[in-house]
């Protein structure tokens, strides 16, 4: 059977667009996913800063008072 070089070249490239858009659209669909858990982290993050910054005070009060 001999394939037409015309119809393998078509085929050829729409099998490597239909890669190429996935490959963006999971791109797209994990930069949004990161995004949304990069948020979430830093606001995770901030309140660990917080809560450690309000011990931290609370160690260097007790210390200064027990001098």
């Amino acid at each position: 059977m001999f394939l037409n070089p015309i119809s393998l070249v078509f085929k050829s490239m729409t099998a490597l667009a239909s890669i190429t858009l996935a490959f963006c659209m999971l791109l797209l669909f994990d930069a949004k996913l990161l995004s949304s858990w990069r948020s979430h982290w830093k606001q995770s993050l901030y309140s660990y800063d917080v809560e450690v910054g309000k011990l931290v005070d609370l160690a260097e009060n007790a210390l200064c008072e027990a001098a």
